[in-house]
């Protein structure tokens, strides 16, 4: 047998036990403590996501021009004259005057015509004519025998007349006054009409006529686009219109009559209602000896 233990063994053998034990509890202690605060840890990061921030650009501003607007009507260029209509009217056709509007200043009025400030001339190679309600004239006589010829286009919504006035003494005379007579087409978008007007104290009466070939259908006259117009005055006082597509002679309108009435010396008048607008180039006066055609 050992040597047996003294009380003080004992003793110490105790605490030391004791403390072993107070030690394993700590160190258990800690160990849970810090599982713990682990677990907490993760669910703390677990409920607190990182965010980051998304940035919309702004949106880049768009701008609209804004509209441009035309004061006046933009023409097309004036096409080739083409004279086989004239030929086919009038036998012995042959050119008094002509005047292609080239070569004027800019507001400038052209040689042969008067009206009141209804004359603009701009860039553009031809005469453009705009409303006052007041006649525009040429000053050159159209007696028999004789035609005026030209081109002519118009703007949207304009309302004229144009033909031959008979004068006087070589003064223009005006509706109204004694001896006045008148023969021209007037244009009012519909119906297109040719009229005679004279004195209202003299035994004539006014009158308008439907052109035939305007309510069939085979020429409407549109804006902005060039036509050809002719106007002669024949022996015995036979007077003649025409209007055709220079593009398309086929497409034609045509007026003929005898008017005891008109004036032996006339002038060729272009009234214009306020705001229209009416461009003619290449006008010219012919001869003739007599009409090709009749009715």
């Amino acid at each position: 047998m050992g040597p047996k233990a003294s009380p003080l063994d004992f003793k110490r053998n105790v605490g030391t036990g004791l403390l072993l034990l107070f030690i394993g509890v700590s160190l258990l202690f800690a160990s849970a403590c810090t599982g713990s605060r682990a677990w907490e840890a993760t669910l703390t990061v677990a409920a607190r996501p990182t965010l980051t921030p998304t940035l919309t650009p702004e949106p880049t501003a768009t701008f609209t021009p804004s509209p441009t607007f035309t004061t006046s009507p933009t023409f097309t260029q004036t096409p080739t004259l083409s004279l086989d209509v004239i030929f086919d009217t009038y036998s012995d056709a042959a050119i008094l005057s002509r005047d292609p509007f080239d070569g004027y200043l800019s507001e400038m009025i052209p040689e042969g015509w008067f009206g009141d400030r209804l004359i603009r001339m701009g860039t553009d190679p031809f005469l453009r004519l705009t409303g006052m309600d007041s006649p525009v004239v040429n000053n050159l006589e159209i007696s028999s025998n004789k035609a005026v010829v030209f081109r002519f286009k118009f703007a949207p919504q304009s309302v004229f007349s144009m033909g031959l006035d008979g004068d006087q003494a070589g003064r223009l005379l005006y509706p109204g006054e004694p001896g006045y007579s008148s023969l021209g087409l007037n244009y009012r978008e519909y119906p297109l009409v040719v009229h005679s007007l004279c004195d209202e104290n003299s035994q004539c009466t006014n009158h308008s006529y439907f052109l035939p070939g305007y309510l069939l259908e085979k020429l409407n006259l549109l804006p902005d686009t060039w036509y050809m117009y002719t106007q002669g005055f024949a022996p015995g006082k036979q007077f003649i219109i025409k209007i055709w597509d220079p593009q398309n002679p086929s497409r034609m309108l045509t007026f003929q009559q005898p008017f005891d009435t008109m004036a032996d010396k006339n002038n060729f008048v272009i009234r214009l209602d306020n705001y229209a607008i009416l461009a003619i180039d290449d006008f010219a006066i012919i001869q003739f000896t007599d009409l090709l055609e009749a009715q």
